[in-house]
């Protein structure tokens, strides 16, 4: 996908979420953890680019930030399809 600006480059970014998510409900043992919807909803502005300090400078990849609240995001959706073992469990328990 070619992208002349943020405004194309955002519109590519969720023709892709949108194909994986679709792709993953397709088929049997795939599931689809949705990141950029959470990411998203931390923009300043309606449909504009997610908090810029989730991201390092070059604003592609994640912060220390950014990786806090994609783990926050994921964890409870990785949790609902594999259920962590009381092994497990206790000892990530604080």
């Amino acid at each position: 996908l070619r992208t002349r600006n943020a405004e194309n480059l955002a519109a590519a970014m969720k023709q892709v979420n949108d194909w994986v998510r679709d792709y993953a409900h397709k088929h049997d043992g795939l599931h689809y953890l949705d990141t950029p919807t959470p990411i998203l909803a931390t923009a300043p502005q309606p449909d504009g680019p997610p908090a810029r300090e989730l991201f390092r400078k070059d604003l592609l990849h994640l912060s220390p930030a950014g990786y806090a609240l994609w783990t926050r995001i994921i964890t409870p959706q990785l949790e609902s399809v594999c259920p962590p073992t009381k092994t497990e469990a206790a000892v990530s328990s604080p």
